[in-house]
This record gives structure tokens, sequence and C-alpha cells, in this order.
């Protein structure tokens, strides 16, 4: 929570102003559930929000945010709101590549930043890294290295992930990366959370450590 006593609500409970949050919801139902009254919240406070989504499920969150009253069509024309396909993100150039991702996003929390948006809500569905499982111990450094993004920025990002796709194994590595985790509906501090620097060097000592599984 910053020094000014600012507090952010992340789904009707309150989170601190700025927070890597990993989210895990068990239907894409689930995750809409959290997600729009979040976007309604940080439309009224004059927030950007940035959104990582398959690029099916795009037309979907649409509907939703005008059946909640919520203007998308003026949100995205003005900018305000950005929906970005996993193409554009993640798998920008057909693949995951960590260091690029890492670079996009901190430039595009940059760029809010200088035009005046003084707080953003990220919010990334990570199926994208099912699509190439030898990517995983990619995606969980990244998750780690996502930090030093997150504490440059005021901002949240919420990264989601789906149990009934992702298994055990990836679960408590993502667990251990992010500082603040949404489970039932509610936001917690995350007592699994290790910090990046011992992380990393965790990670990097894993040498007989099975496979990542995602079932």
């Amino acid at each position: 929570m910053s020094g000014h006593g600012d507090v952010r609500h992340l789904g009707g409970t309150v989170a601190e102003q700025k927070g890597h949050v990993c989210a895990f919801f068990n239907s894409v139902d689930e995750d809409f559930e959290f997600l729009v009254p979040l976007i309604k919240h940080g439309v009224n406070h004059g927030d950007r929000f940035w959104y990582i989504v398959d690029p099916v499920r795009r037309s979907e969150l649409v509907q939703r945010l005008r059946r909640e009253d919520v203007d998308a069509d003026a949100l995205l024309k003005s900018g305000q709101l950005e929906l970005y396909p996993w193409e554009e993100a993640h798998l920008r150039g057909g693949s995951f590549d960590k260091e690029a991702v890492l670079r996009l996003a901190d430039e595009t929390l940059t760029s809010h930043e200088k035009q005046g948006f003084l707080f953003s809500r990220m919010w990334s569905n990570q199926e994208w890294a099912l699509k190439d499982v030898s990517k995983l111990a990619d995606l969980v450094e990244y998750e780690s290295r996502f930090n030093g993004v997150a504490e440059r920025h005021p901002g949240l990002a919420v990264c989601v992930y789906d149990l009934s796709q992702f298994g055990a194994n990836i679960v408590m590595d993502v667990l251990h990366t992010h500082p603040l985790v949404i489970l039932g509906g509610t936001v917690h501090d995350n007592p699994f959370y290790i910090p990046p620097n011992q992380f990393l060097r965790d990670l990097g000592l894993r040498s007989t450590a099975p496979p990542l599984d995602v079932a």
C-alpha cells in the first residue's frame, strides 16, 4: 500500500496499490466474474487496462462489459482499454521469447505513464503456454523476473491460470513467483512467494528434477 493509504479494489476485495498477482480459476466464467468488476473499477478511476487474452474470448468479454453498462467500444477507441491477443504479446513472432515479452511489458507500461495514466492494470490469461509445453520452464523464469518490471511501474498485474489445465508442479512454481495470490475470489499475501534472486538461483540448480506437468 502506498504511503498515502491508497488502495485498489480487485473484484470486490482490496489489494495493495502495486502488485504482481497469480490467480487460479476453474472456468472461463469464474475468470470473467472476477475480471469484469476489476475493469469497471479501473475505468471509474481513470486507470489504463491491458488485457492479454485468447483471441476467441475477446468478443465474449466485450459483450459482458456491454451487459454491465460499460461502453467497451468507447474504451477501446480511446485506448483506455487494450485487448491484446496472445499473438501480439507472449506469442509475438510465433513462439514465446521471455526476453522480448519482458521488454514489451516494460515498454508498454512506460508508455501508459507517458500518456498520463497514473495506474495500469494488466490481466493475462496464461494458457498460451500450453501451445508449447517445452516453454514451461521459460514461463516460470519469466514470471519470477516480471517482478522487476512490476516494481518499476505503478500498476497491478494479474496472471491467470486455469487449474483444469495446469498441473501441480507448474502451479507450485507459479505460486513461488508471485507476491500476491487470488484464491476463492479473494486476494491474499502469498506465503509461498520466493524472491527472484533466490528462486532463479534454485531454478538454475534443477538438474535432476522431473519435467513440469500440465495436467
